[in-house]
């Protein structure tokens, strides 16, 4: 697995080559053997000197760690929950404490910057482009799996939705807002799709439109054309 990459180096190294370097992984990868770490721009730039310096700022281990791998802390919460929720064991209150957990956790991603994709030089050159984290792939390593579990569990459902409409107490950008939105809508349907009981279906329905309603009240989206801002 891909621990961490260390960029500064690689901006040094491509900087004095006049060259660009795609990373083509980033922590928490899993990486096999001879596969490629990146790619550079102008091919020419490329001598043994540099691919050594490429070797060396990617560090590979046997496991993945939380030192750059933002998602690693979430991926163990959601590995919980689904194990409580697999068919032998069918234990959705620790499903729920996960998913609590889940929602501690991305509380406090949300106030923060994520890093950059772009890594310069200080002339302002671009000389790293790598593949970044989004808050998009957050939500998803957070919420795809456990939804996909627990659909036809009313509690789990519920207690997602409810979870979406507390994180909106922490958004802070119009993408943080549009991707809770939208696995708030994922939940709604795949819930409405496993649940058969009316009073269940209700209770959904509910806890969607409460945490849909939030979620534009603490981030209005701004009116086409234009840009919004917060202070």
């Amino acid at each position: 697995y891909v621990q961490s990459v260390e960029h500064d180096s690689l901006v040094e190294a491509a900087a004095r080559r006049e060259a660009v370097v795609v990373l083509q992984c980033r922590a928490g990868d899993f990486m096999c053997r001879g596969g490629w770490l990146a790619r550079v721009h102008p091919a020419e730039a490329m001598d043994d000197g540099f691919a050594a310096i490429l070797r060396d700022a990617v560090l590979i281990g046997a496991q993945r760690t939380p030192v750059q791998d933002i998602e690693f802390p979430l991926r163990n919460l959601v590995d919980v929950a689904l194990r409580a929720l697999s068919p032998g064991i069918n234990d959705p209150n620790t499903a729920i404490v996960a998913i609590d957990r889940l929602r501690s956790g991305l509380a406090r991603m949300l106030g923060r910057h994520l890093p950059d994709a772009l890594h310069c030089d200080p002339r302002g050159a671009v000389r790293v482009i790598a593949e970044s984290t989004t808050y998009d792939g957050l939500f998803d390593a957070a919420f795809h799996q456990i939804r996909q579990a627990g659909a036809r569990q009313p509690a789990v459902a519920l207690h997602l939705l409810h979870a979406f409409g507390r994180l909106a107490e922490h958004v802070r950008l119009p993408e943080q807002r549009d991707g809770l939105l939208r696995h708030a809508g994922l939940v709604l349907r795949a819930g409405l799709d496993g649940l058969h009981e009316d009073c269940d279906r209700a209770d959904l329905e509910h806890a969607y439109a409460a945490s849909k309603r939030k979620l534009l009240e603490v981030c209005p989206r701004p009116p086409p054309g234009t840009s919004g801002a917060r202070s």
